[in-house]
């Protein structure tokens, strides 16, 4: 609803609670877009794919997806 400083705090929290779920990560992405923030949202979605989808081919790609992901969040 608008209070995105407040909303990315609480994800923050969260996923250092729960470092390990792929879904507080999908919708941190999602708050971080709204924010006006699309490279980190997508730098974020990049890391979550890396981490939890584990495909063979993911795991192939996984050091071009985590770099990219960088790359990304280089852009600001």
């Amino acid at each position: 609803m608008g209070e995105y400083e407040k909303s990315s705090a609480i994800f923050s929290k969260a996923r250092a609670v729960f470092p390990g779920s792929p879904e507080l990560g999908v919708f941190e992405a999602i708050t971080l877009h709204a924010a006006g923030q699309p490279n980190e949202s997508i730098a974020l979605l990049l890391e979550v794919v890396a981490e939890s989808v584990a495909t063979p081919d993911i795991e192939l790609y996984k050091p071009a997806i985590s770099g990219n992901a960088d790359y990304i969040r280089s852009l600001k």
